[in-house]
């Protein structure tokens, strides 16, 4: 077992590209809910799950590579250890006025937000990266996300390619270097979105502890070959200029089938048929849409950017049969 490392699992989504490499790299995982564990048991046999105390012994260390796999993780466990051993996994940002915009404080500890960003149009970007232990950014994947209007806050398309690589990589750098000098640690995961301006980055929010949510992260893989999760658990740094030398100009994209309402009584997503908008399916994952607010996560390659935003118009519940 890999020691000093845990990944904590509750109800929401959680990748197979994620699971699969907690296996492989025997990261140990804690289940906080009963159906949970009883779910990765009984399909992830080899997956080492640690029951509360075995948990609460990895986060008390100094030095733990924790991550989650959602915000409400973090906060369940933090209830749990602000009893007896009263630590913060969430890794507050000391001072949050220092990224030439002002800050507040949202629902959660781990989730911080731009307060001064209503209005402002622009590009919208997400990023997944970690801080190491020398207090450096390492990035891990950038992702545009085009939208249908500043109200469109549905998170149904993301996308990557060497081009968006070459002209976001060095300025998420930057930007990520001004949140590291803000931390008491490094050996922290982090979920990032910026808002690009008139060539100025802004930081709209930071989600330590995890990566983006609905394996958005699972994207560098498809395109790069980069697996996050591995880098961060290893304590690697993805050779860029190598993986961007040998990438293609494709555009690789992730799309969320998202529902706005539940799905009616009687009433099955077609996934075989909403595969069939893709050019070039090269991932495809089905989703209980009583479980989750989607039916299913999609990744497709294409050299058309008109292929991946012609989703963000879909009435996906028009897949529903």
């Amino acid at each position: 077992m890999k020691k000093n490392s845990i990944a904590l699992l509750d109800d929401s989504y959680i990748s197979p590209l994620l699971i699969n490499t907690l296996i492989r790299e025997e990261v140990p995982a804690h289940a906080q809910s009963n159906r949970l564990k009883e779910e990765l048991g009984r399909y992830y046999p080899d997956l080492i799950l640690l029951d509360e105390d075995e948990a609460a012994n990895i986060l008390t260390k100094t030095g733990s590579l924790v991550y989650a796999n959602s915000d409400l993780a973090l906060s369940k466990m933090s209830d749990i250890l602000n009893g007896p051993f009263k630590i913060d996994v969430t890794g507050s940002i000391k001072d949050k006025s220092d990224f030439g915009i002002p800050f507040s404080k949202a629902s959660t500890d781990s989730d911080l937000r731009c307060a001064g960003t209503e209005g402002i149009h622009g590009e919208d970007f997400a990023c997944d990266a970690y801080i190491n232990v020398d207090g450096e950014p390492v990035v891990l994947g950038i992702y545009e996300h085009p939208v249908l209007d500043k109200d469109d806050f549905r998170d149904i398309v993301h996308y990557t390619s060497g081009k968006v690589m070459r002209k976001m990589l060095p300025r998420m750098k930057d930007a990520l270097r001004k949140i590291s000098s803000q931390l008491d640690f490094g050996n922290l995961p982090l979920h990032a979105k910026f808002r690009l301006q008139k060539n100025h980055l802004l930081l709209t929010e930071v989600n330590p502890r995890r990566f983006g949510s609905f394996s958005l992260s699972d994207l560098p893989f498809f395109a790069f070959r980069i697996n996050p999760y591995k880098q961060y658990f290893r304590g690697l740094n993805p050779d860029w200029d190598s993986a961007l030398s040998l990438a293609e100009e494709d555009i690789f994209f992730r799309v969320l089938s998202r529902l706005t309402a539940a799905v009616p009584a009687g009433r099955k997503p077609d996934h075989e048929e909403f595969a069939d908008t893709f050019q070039n399916l090269v991932g495809y994952c089905k989703l209980d849409p009583d479980r989750y607010p989607a039916f299913s996560i999609a990744f497709g390659r294409t050299d058309n950017l008109s292929d991946v935003k012609k989703y963000l118009g879909m009435d996906f519940k028009s897949y529903l049969t």
